[in-house]
């Protein structure tokens, strides 16, 4: 470790221990008398070796002594204004160059400050002494900075949030790496370095966050590239790890000349795992193959469980809970029992899951209501009451395909008379309250299904990245499979119709489908069956997986397991297959038939030496802001460069708000009047959804790519590392409608040795109406009222963005009224409830005596708009109708 001593200015002599280089700086004093100074190394002598002399004071200049001093002889230069002379001599081991500095004029200097740099490419002891600690003051004298971790534990788990913190760099006090004088009466006071840490780490193995960029911070938490905390690995035994911390006191001798590079030896363990799907099986499941490709989805992600986590830990857990109601309403007693609400798949290990029956009679059929929180609280009460085995993880899981319509528990917003309980009182229920509190290491996935799911409620319920929305059936097993591959960190492969990346697409119909494995120690792929095949002959009855060897493929013989939607082969030594590095073929067939296959149809993952992870600034946003995306390529610890990372965007094409207050009456009526027949039918803001999906025949709201000719700002679909660091970032700048961003990035790029490889990265992000104070309408009416002593003021707003996007209805719950300085709102002096609109509008009747002066305050979704007065004598501020003013 580097050190100086003594840790004290002005001293005749100082040893420099443990150190590649060293920078003194004195103030000297001379007249015909040179000053003179000595650097001592070893012998023989340090490669890399520099010793260079600078004259700080101007005029400036510098001479480098190593070529100078010459052994036996004293050699001199001169740098502006003096002479320099110096000579090398060397005894015992130990080498001697000696300085002397002399002013030609005899005229006399005092405090002409100077300052020496020595180096070399290791670290040895040096000697810097001075002729006279009186007329030669140093008066700093600093050396490499200390680069060492500080209390770096040597265990680590799998999945954990890690902050590291390393050793001050200035060192202790008695043996420090920077000695300096601090009085100014004492000479010239010189600024402490502050020094700038960079923290990375050395191994097989991804960390993402690492390494961070330098900082002047001792400690460093690992975050993305938005400085969101991420999570260690995932590992399938224990992992040594180095981690590294390079430390620098920037600007002392030049932009990097003293640094320090340390390590500290740590391992990633296992913890165990414990999963539970939920699953919706509510009777709009039954629609378009919902529940077949929920099953489908949910055999897939125990698959691929089974196959990453096997051997790993010994307590790892999976299992499917399944939900519905056969009571049709909000109630404050009574859950749903079995069958309705059921683990059909008990939590079991994840072999004995895989390997166990998961037929159609397993998982029964759809029907009932939609009891979207009795069913996430029957899955975490299995999980608590399954116990909790030393630094466990859970994850769950959480699929609907609807709002939120039965059961005792109330996960969104808003009262029901049947007064269940909210869900921030489920969760202090004893039987989760555990897993579900501060101290568990929970974390809740959520997938919506088509249009009618209330997207926001099933995002909030989420931490960022873990909300997902499946528009069509078809997306929805591909969902599933990006949840897994957060879940548990594995990395989704990106499949093309060509061997090679960038080959020309054949003709359809097309019948093999390829991606790369990049040093995978294991790898899993799902191919899916044909659902309802036209003829016998459609139906797909096997699959074929062959590797390419260089000149062709050839057929391996990974036998796939055969599931009612799927088949699944899996790899757990893919290092068995040229290392892991492949280009893969998949094919399907009818006896002995090739049959056609799309890129949908295949789902591979492998582990993780060479990682892609996808970033983004916000966890949700609102209309007009930009969304920021970066994705972090890495192999093991090394930043991948030259990638090529490609986003397509599948956005709203028009406002949920704007359409939903576009309803007329009649299409209200005609969706009331089917709620009545006692089905799963969405409510609230979903039947208002859904209302418009019949309207205009939909089967879903319009989708579509905002902008095909260049996503981002800078005109393409691209995200560049314009660091060289291996992150590659773009900005997106038209989030100009309410819904949900569904992004996805293809990587494709080569790995540190050359191999190719190609991932997927998916991400749901969900945007919200900005209300503008500007642009929303305020409108005063004033009513007849029966008794002249009394007002009555009709207050509507209609709130909406900058865009002119209206919030639309259903948000009763976050417009809030507030009246002050006298009056009463009129349902409240009546006992009524509030007023409800479906056009987007909200309103509130005042009522006031004659020559109270009222005002109204109204925040909707948390933005105050302006006040206004009641009556006639006061100001107001009153937004033109657009639809009255266009």
């Amino acid at each position: 470790m580097p050190a100086i001593s003594p840790n004290t200015p002005a001293a005749p002599s100082y040893t420099i221990s443990g150190a590649k280089a060293f920078v003194a700086n004195s103030q000297l004093d001379f007249n015909g008398v040179p000053r003179a100074f000595t650097i001592s190394y070893p012998d023989p002598a340090p490669a890399g070796l520099s010793l260079v002399l600078v004259r700080v004071t101007a005029p400036t200049g510098s001479v480098n002594l190593d070529a100078l001093a010459t052994a036996g002889t004293v050699d001199s230069t001169s740098i502006p204004g003096r002479d320099v002379s110096a000579t090398r001599s060397t005894a015992g081991g130990i080498t001697q160059v000696t300085c002397n500095i002399q002013d030609p004029s005899e005229a006399g200097v005092l405090d002409e400050h100077y300052e020496v740099r020595a180096s070399a490419a290791t670290a040895v002891g040096w000697t810097y002494s001075v002729d006279n600690a009186f007329n030669s003051n140093v008066i700093r004298l600093v050396c490499d900075p200390v680069a060492a971790y500080n209390g770096l534990p040597p265990t680590l788990l799998e999945k954990q949030l890690l902050t590291v913190t390393a050793q001050g760099a200035a060192g202790p006090a008695l043996t420090p790496t920077v000695v300096r004088n601090t009085i100014p009466a004492n000479g010239l006071v010189l600024p402490a370095p502050v020094p700038t840490y960079q923290f990375g780490h050395e191994g097989s193995i991804s960390i993402q966050g690492l390494p961070s960029a330098p900082g002047t911070s001792q400690t460093y938490q690992l975050v993305d590239a938005f400085a969101a905390p991420v999570p260690l690995p995932g590992v399938y035994g224990s992992t040594p790890v180095d981690f590294t911390v390079d430390v620098v006191y920037p600007g002392i001798g030049g932009s990097a000349f003293l640094t320090g590079h340390g390590t500290g030896s740590s391992a990633i363990t296992p913890r165990p795992q414990r999963v539970q799907l939920v699953l919706d099986r509510s009777g709009s499941m039954g629609a378009e193959h919902r529940w077949d490709n929920a099953k489908t989805a949910a055999r897939i992600f125990i698959n691929f469980f089974g196959e990453f986590r096997a051997g790993v830990n010994g307590d790892d857990r999976i299992g499917v809970t399944v939900f519905e109601d056969n009571n049709c309403t909000f109630r404050n007693s009574g859950p749903a029992l079995p069958p309705f609400i059921t683990d059909v798949v008990p939590l079991g290990t994840p072999a004995a899951v895989a390997g166990a029956d998961l037929g159609p009679a397993v998982f029964d059929s759809p029907g009932g209501c939609t009891p979207i929180g009795d069913g996430l609280f029957f899955g975490l009460k299995k999980l608590e009451a399954l116990g909790f085995p030393a630094n466990v993880r859970f994850t769950v899981v959480l699929l609907t395909d609807g709002d939120e319509n039965a059961g005792t528990i109330k996960i969104g917003p808003g009262v029901d008379p049947g007064n269940p309980k909210t869900w921030a009182q489920a969760k202090l229920d004893p039987d989760i309250d555990q897993i579900t509190g501060p101290t568990s290491d929970l974390n809740l996935f959520t997938i919506g299904l088509g249009s009618a799911p209330n997207f926001t409620v099933l995002n909030s319920l989420v931490a960022a990245g873990h909300f997902a929305a499946a528009f069509s059936v078809g997306t929805l097993i591909d969902q599933f499979a990006t949840m897994f591959s957060l879940s548990q960190e594995a990395n989704k492969l990106l499949t093309r119709f060509t061997r090679v990346v960038a080959d020309p697409v054949p003709p359809a119909p097309r019948t093999e489908v390829f991606f790369d494995t990049s040093s995978a120690q294991r790898f899993g792929v799902a191919v899916l069956k044909v659902l309802d095949p036209a003829a016998p002959t459609d139906a797909i009855d096997n699959v074929e997986i062959a590797r390419w060897d260089g000149t062709t493929f050839q057929v391996e013989k990974i036998v796939p397991e055969e599931f009612e939607g799927h088949f699944y082969l899996g790899a757990s030594d893919a290092s068995a297959f040229n290392g892991g590095t492949a280009t893969w073929r998949i094919r399907r067939f009818n006896g002995g038939t090739v049959k056609p296959i799309a890129l949908e149809d295949v789902f591979a993952f492998e582990d993780l030496h060479v990682k892609s992870s996808l970033s983004m600034d916000k966890k949700d946003y609102l209309t007009g802001d930009e969304m920021q995306l970066a994705v972090e390529i890495r192999h093991d610890f090394a930043p991948v460069r030259g990638a090529t990372v490609r986003a397509v965007l599948d956005a709203p094409a028009e406002g949920v708000g704007s359409l939903l207050a576009a309803l007329d009456r009649d299409d209200v009526a005609r969706q009331q009047r089917r709620d009545r027949d006692g089905k799963d039918r969405p409510r609230g803001r979903g039947a208002l959804i859904d209302a418009v999906l019949k309207k205009y025949d939909w089967d879903g709201l319009p989708r579509c790519n905002p902008d095909p000719g260049g996503l981002f700002i800078d005109g393409t679909d691209l995200l560049h590392d314009i660091n060289g660091d291996g992150i590659y970032t773009n900005t997106f700048a038209k989030v100009h409608v309410e819904g949900v961003y569904n992004w996805t990035l293809s990587v494709n790029g080569t790995d540190s040795d050359n191999n190719p490889f190609s991932h997927r990265l998916d991400r749901s992000t969900l945007a919200s109406i900005s209300i503008s104070r500007k642009a929303t309408t305020i409108r005063r009416e004033t009513l007849k009222k029966q008794s002249p002593s009394f007002t009555a003021v009709k207050v509507t707003i209609t709130p909406q963005d900058d865009f002119k996007e209206l919030l639309g209805p259903g948000f009763d719950d976050t417009v809030i009224w507030a009246v002050s300085d006298g009056g009463v709102f009129e349902h409240v002096q009546k006992q009524q409830p509030a007023p409800v609109n479906t056009d987007g509008t909200y309103t509130r009747i005042v009522i006031f005596k004659r020559g109270e002066k009222p005002t109204l305050r109204v925040s909707v979704n948390g933005v105050i708009l302006p006040k206004i007065y009641l009556t006639h004598t006061e100001p107001t501020r009153e937004t033109p109708d657009p639809k009255t003013t266009a």
